[in-house]
């Protein structure tokens, strides 16, 4: 079975999308839509029933100054609200993660 120009048979390509009647133009190409991140919330790791919180003083630090970075990026226009949300939300998994390896070692 032979697929149209418009489809194709891997799941996760590109969507092409014919062009009017200038084929100098060729085809636009939509990339895959993926799930979005949910919005920031308190996290908690290992399945804990209460909230855990950073209190490593060196992770508080890193977590502190990347803060700092990313709202002046997004004073500088370089980023919006909502990814500095979401890459904090991110980080602070990352070092609940780190802070709970450490104190399990």
């Amino acid at each position: 079975m032979k697929t149209s120009p418009a489809r194709s048979s891997r799941p996760n390509a590109p969507r092409r999308f014919p062009v009017g009647d200038r084929p100098s133009l060729g085809y636009l190409y939509r990339a895959p839509v993926h799930t979005a991140i949910p919005r920031y919330a308190p996290s908690s790791v290992g399945g804990s029933e209460t909230c855990e919180r950073l209190v490593e003083p060196s992770l508080v630090q890193r977590f502190e100054g990347v803060r700092e970075d990313l709202e002046a990026s997004r004073e500088r226009g370089e980023i919006t609200e909502d990814q500095l949300t979401k890459f904090l939300a991110r980080l602070e998994v990352r070092l609940l993660a780190e802070q709970q390896a450490g104190a399990s070692a």
